[in-house]
C-alpha cells in the first residue's frame, strides 16, 4: 500500500474518534443538556484546519491522477473535490451555530443540533465512499510513479490531533478521545466533573467584541521568511485573532489568507499594502492579535467576500 494512502486511511480513523465526540455533546444538547463548549470549539476548529489543510489537498490530487488515469472511474466516483467543499461549508455553519448559542442561550440548541446531525451523517457517508469506492479505484490505476509524485508534493505535517505530540490548544479535546467522560484535564484525571461554562451575552460595555465576528476559518499566515497554519478566531475590518501553529512575534508582518477560500489578495497579490496584510500587534501562547494594514473599505470590501463565500453573511460593522 503506498504510505499516503495509509495516512489517508489512518485519517479516517481518527475522523471517526472525533465525530463520536461530537455525537455525545449533540445528543446530551437534544437532551435538553448542556454541551462543553470548549469541547465543541476544538472539534469545529479542528475540522476546519486540518482536513482542509492536510487531509482534502492529498486526496484532491490523488483524485486528479486518477481522473487521468482512469476517467471513466472518477466520473463514477462525482466530484471530489466539491464534496470537500461542502463538507467545509457545513462545518463553518456548524461553527456559526455554536457560536450564536454560546453567545445567546435563549436560542435554543435546535438549530447546533440539526448542523451537527447533518455534518456527521455528511461525513461518515463521504468517507464511506471513499473507503469503498475511491481509494480501491486509485490503488488499482495508479503507478509507483504516480504515488511517488504524490508523496514528493506533500510538505509532512503532524496531527495536531492525533499526532505524536499533540498542540496543547487540543488537549482537552484528546483527553476526551483517550477517555471519554472521564473528566480528563491535561492529560491527567480531573477532580470532580468537568466544568461546564454557561452560554453567555457579551457585556453592555464590550464595544470591541461587539465589532467582531466569531469563525473558526482555516487560514495561512504568510511571511517575509516563514508560514504559519491558523484558525481566524475572530474578525473586523480592523483586524482579527488569530490562533498560529507556534508563537507569532509582535510586529511581524504577515499576509493573511483563508484555506480554501481565498484570503486578502487579489491575483495573487496582496491588496492591503506591498507584500503585507496584516502586523501582529499582541502575543501570548499560540494566540495573537493581528491588525490590518491598508485601507479599511478595501478590506471591508474583501472581507465581505470571503465570509459571504464561507456561509458568515456581511463582516461587522459594514453591513
Amino acid at each position: 500500500m503506498a504510505e499516503i494512502m495509509r495516512l489517508l486511511r489512518n485519517d479516517h480513523g481518527n475522523f471517526v474518534k472525533l465525530l463520536n465526540v461530537l455525537d455525545r455533546q449533540i445528543v446530551e444538547l437534544a437532551a435538553g443538556g448542556r454541551a462543553d463548549f470548549d469541547l465543541l470549539g476544538s472539534i469545529v476548529e479542528y475540522s476546519l484546519n486540518y482536513p482542509d489543510l492536510c487531509h482534502h489537498p492529498k486526496e484532491d490530487r490523488v483524485y486528479k491522477k486518477l481522473r487521468d488515469r482512469d476517467p471513466a472511474a472518477a466520473r463514477d466516483i462525482g466530484d471530489l473535490e466539491d464534496e470537500h467543499r461542502r463538507l467545509a461549508a457545513v462545518v463553518r455553519r456548524l461553527a456559526a451555530a455554536i457560536a450564536t448559542l454560546r453567545r445567546d442561550s435563549e436560542l435554543g440548541s435546535d438549530g447546533v443540533v440539526a448542523v451537527a446531525r447533518e455534518y456527521m451523517g455528511f461525513l461518515h457517508r463521504h468517507m464511506e465512499m471513499e473507503e469503498q469506492r475511491f481509494f480501491p479505484a486509485a490503488v488499482q490505476a495508479l503507478t509507483l510513479d504516480d504515488w511517488a509524485a504524490i508523496d514528493a508534493a506533500f510538505v509532512s505535517r503532524a496531527d495536531p490531533l492525533f499526532g505524536p505530540t499533540v498542540n496543547r490548544a487540543y488537549q482537552l479535546l484528546h483527553d476526551e478521545i483517550s477517555h471519554p467522560g472521564q473528566g480528563w484535564r491535561n492529560g491527567r484525571p480531573a477532580h470532580g466533573p468537568r466544568p461546564v461554562e454557561p452560554p453567555t451575552r457579551p457585556a453592555t460595555g464590550e464595544r470591541r467584541r461587539q465589532h467582531r465576528m466569531e469563525t473558526f476559518l482555516s487560514g495561512i499566515l504568510t511571511g517575509s521568511d516563514s508560514i504559519h497554519d491558523c484558525s481566524v478566531l475572530d474578525v473586523s475590518p480592523q483586524g482579527a485573532m488569530v490562533r498560529a501553529s507556534e508563537p507569532l512575534e509582535s510586529g511581524a508582518a504577515f499576509a493573511l489568507e483563508v484555506a480554501r477560500i481565498g484570503g486578502f489578495r487579489s491575483r495573487g497579490k496582496d491588496i492591503l499594502g506591498p507584500g503585507v496584510g496584516a502586523r501582529v500587534v499582541w502575543s501570548r501562547d499560540d494566540r495573537a492579535g493581528l491588525q490590518f494594514v491598508g485601507d479599511a473599505d478595501a478590506i471591508a470590501r474583501t472581507m465581505d467576500g470571503i465570509l459571504s463565500q464561507a456561509g458568515w453573511g456581511s463582516s461587522p460593522g459594514t453591513a
